[in-house]
């Protein structure tokens, strides 16, 4: 996911604003906004309203709920 991003970061910041991020899930994933959104939340650690591409490997991963057999 980290190289995903990467390729996002137009100003070499080393941060992802949420324009930003959501170009860049959305050509990996369809994703709605609310989605979008939730996870940029959950991966914007500090709450600065960016995605700082240190951090990415360390935003926990929520689990998928488990299919019935």
């Amino acid at each position: 996911m980290l190289e995903a991003l990467e390729g996002h970061d137009r100003d070499g910041s080393g941060a992802l604003d949420y324009h930003d991020f959501a170009t860049a899930v959305r050509q990996h994933a369809p994703l709605s906004r609310g989605a979008i959104s939730g996870l940029c939340r959950l991966m914007d650690q500090n709450g600065d309203g960016t995605i700082d591409l240190r951090e990415v490997p360390l935003t926990p991963c929520p689990h998928p709920t488990p299919h019935p057999l």
